[in-house]
């Protein structure tokens, strides 16, 4: 079942997404990373642009959450997980 959004009821599980990542096909494999790439990177460059900026940041670290909760929600859809 398809999960929307990005609230932390439609985020799978790590094992979850263990369990479906090993039964996907290539494609969903492919899809799944290139996803999770870009969450690795937007984490990456949402922390380093953070660190250091104190209450001015809280808006910019609002909507990195938000982006990177629905791109984890996105992974699970992916897998079906």
């Amino acid at each position: 079942m398809a999960r929307t959004g990005g609230d932390a009821a439609s985020i799978a599980d790590e094992t979850a997404l263990n369990a479906a990542y090993a039964r996907a096909s290539g494609i969903a494999r492919r899809c799944f990373d290139a996803v999770a790439a870009d969450a690795a990177l937007a984490a990456s460059a949402g922390a380093q642009v953070l660190l250091g900026k104190g209450e001015a940041a809280s808006v910019a670290a609002d909507r990195l959450a938000r982006h990177l909760r629905e791109r984890l929600a996105l992974l699970g859809d992916i897998l079906d997980a």
